[in-house]
């Protein structure tokens, strides 16, 4: 993990700076529209998650469908944006109908960091190359799972038992902002 987020975790998680979490939360970020206009052209369709207090924004993008006679297959990718700390995720999914007739699940899905068609490379090319412009660090799903040793979540929370990068930047787990 990157020293500089391992300091901010530091600072909000464990000196409990429970403002500097809460402010860096409300921060309105005011390039969304500009990264939608770069995108627009690799997808059907975005859609955006941005309410004012969360810690991070999101965006999915509706990337198509193939098919070739039987075969159908759904492309979409997902950004993360932290306000948090400045640093993204972005990972891409696919969705191909279960034709097997033994079948449990009549979809078959996964997502990863790298992309799974054209189009999708290139969207990953844009996204990175813009908010890499606006300084912002790539964090791939490693980091994203990294544990923060010696920092406790609230009982029951449905993210897991352990505090995680993901959790730390990207996600409220103590409700500060609500």
């Amino acid at each position: 993990m990157l020293t500089e987020i391992r300091r901010i975790i530091e600072k909000i998680y464990a000196k409990e700076e429970n403002s500097f979490f809460i402010e860096r939360c409300q921060r309105k970020l005011d390039f969304l529209d500009d990264l939608s206009k770069k995108t627009s052209g690799y997808c059907r369709m975005i859609h955006l998650s941005d309410e004012l207090d969360d810690p991070a924004v999101g965006l999915h993008f509706d990337i198509g469908e193939f098919s070739q006679g039987e075969f159908h297959v759904k492309y979409s990718s997902v950004l993360l944006i932290s306000k948090v700390y400045d640093a993204f995720y972005l990972h891409h999914e696919f969705a191909v109908d279960n034709l097997d007739e033994n079948r449990i699940e009549p979809i078959l899905d996964g997502f990863d960091d790298q992309p799974y068609s054209k189009m999708q490379y290139m969207l990953d090319e844009a996204v990175t190359s813009f908010l890499q412009s606006e300084n912002y660090i790539r964090l791939s799903y490693a980091d994203m799972q990294e544990v923060i040793p010696n920092i406790d979540i609230p009982e029951n929370c449905i993210f897991g038992t352990q505090m995680t990068v993901e959790n730390a930047i990207f996600r409220d787990l103590w409700n500060l902002c609500s």
